[in-house]
């Protein structure tokens, strides 16, 4: 006979599972937008609709939902003519749908007439919906929905924006030189897919030696310039920029300039250029010696880490050179081991400073370890119910018996 039970501390090991595994997906009202827009090209005079729906995807309702829909210059509602709600309310004054509430899997619609009001015909025009986001909408890409009107003979309607770019030049790593890297997020807004996308870069003054797009990211690659090709809607490209080795002696201002250009019509063209002043630092050559068989207390001086985030003085890395003041060069095993670690670490540190891929990857890997530092009587915690996890699931797992009748 096949007698087979659980013991009572196995009750721990759910308990504590419930209590440390971290929760992927919380109960809550989900919303989305969605917009289409009839006929996308009329004709002179011809009154168009915007068909906008809002939906509550999630687990919850959604209480108190307000949708903002502001007709853009050049579009106006048509004398006679209103909007139409499935439930709420729109005021065209201030482009605001009050729509109330969404039980879970419902959804309201809202049928928004426009015609050209002839002040200007740009090839498109554009119209954006937002809905704000309630707490618990986890889905922030599908909060806002565009449809364009266009002229006769443009197929397609885009915007091109620089969302992000970051530029950094890492302090040297036992040498007194170093490369500038510039990495800049390209994204099209849509609502249509952007072709024969250029990104055009340039410095001033230009004092970074060859500093110019990575090729692999390019269809084309010249200097000063990447062609990128297509950018579906909503879509983004991260691109690369590195210059070679340099020594700077002193510090001074860099003026880049990155502009973005489509063979598609970009209805905005407000925000196709970007323009920022940046800071290319003195270059300090840092000695990898070891005087007196260790490293002195405050030495700024974390290969991989400063390699990691970029600099020597960030928040992250202040905190590990702190552990290593406090905790490592207070004792033979830890500058034993700080020893061991600047000895190593430098090559590491070289290979990664110019790539960000594996930049973001140390720094994902050595995050943990910042937390852990900051907060130990957390992270002793969470080992030690660890630890009772493991004992219970192996108690757990000797808990069938085996009886022979």
């Amino acid at each position: 006979m096949l007698i087979e039970y659980s013991r009572p501390g196995c009750w721990v090991v759910v308990i504590a599972t419930i209590l440390l595994v971290p929760v992927t997906a919380f109960a809550g009202p989900e919303l989305s937008i969605t917009k289409l827009v009839t006929p996308e090209q009329p004709a002179a005079g011809e009154p168009v609709e915007f068909e906008i729906t809002v939906s509550n995807s999630g687990d919850e309702e959604a209480i108190g939902i307000e949708v903002i829909d502001q007709l853009p210059a050049g579009l106006k509602i048509p004398t006679g003519m209103a909007a139409f709600v499935s439930q709420g309310f729109y005021d065209p004054g201030s482009g605001q749908w009050s729509v109330g509430d969404l039980v879970v899997g419902a959804s309201a619609v809202m049928t928004l007439p426009a015609q050209k009001d002839g002040t200007q015909s740009p090839p498109c025009l554009v119209n954006t919906a937002s809905v704000e986001p309630l707490p618990g909408d986890t889905v922030p890409e599908n909060d806002s929905a565009s449809a364009g009107v266009r002229e006769p003979g443009v197929e397609r309607c885009v915007d091109l924006y620089l969302e992000n770019l970051l530029f950094s030049v890492p302090q040297p790593i036992c040498t007194n030189q170093s490369r500038a890297s510039l990495t800049m997020w390209v994204r099209n807004r849509g609502p249509g897919e952007a072709r024969q996308v250029s990104v055009s870069l340039s410095d001033t003054p230009q004092r970074l030696p060859n500093f110019n797009f990575n090729d692999s990211d390019c269809t084309v690659a010249q200097t000063g310039r990447c062609d990128v090709g297509t950018i579906e809607a909503g879509g983004l490209r991260v691109l690369e920029v590195v210059s070679d080795e340099f020594s700077n002696d002193s510090a001074y201002n860099v003026t880049l300039r990155v502009n973005l250009v489509s063979g598609d019509p970009d209805y905005d063209v407000t925000d196709n250029e970007t323009v920022v002043l940046r800071v290319v630092p003195q270059l300090v050559n840092s000695d990898c010696g070891l005087p007196d068989g260790g490293i002195g207390v405050g030495s700024p001086s974390c290969f991989i880490a400063t390699a990691a985030w970029g600099n020597a003085w960030d928040d992250e890395v202040l905190t590990l050179r702190d552990f290593r003041d406090r905790h490592l060069l207070t004792n033979a095993p830890g500058r034993a081991f700080v020893r061991w670690y600047y000895h190593n670490s430098p090559p590491l540190a070289r290979f990664i400073e110019t790539r960000p891929a594996a930049r973001a990857a140390v720094r994902g890997g050595l995050s943990p370890i910042v937390q852990a530092i900051r907060y130990p009587q957390l992270a002793v915690l969470s080992l030690l119910v660890a630890v009772i996890c493991i004992v219970m699931l192996i108690r757990y797992s000797h808990g069938i018996v085996h009886l022979d009748e």
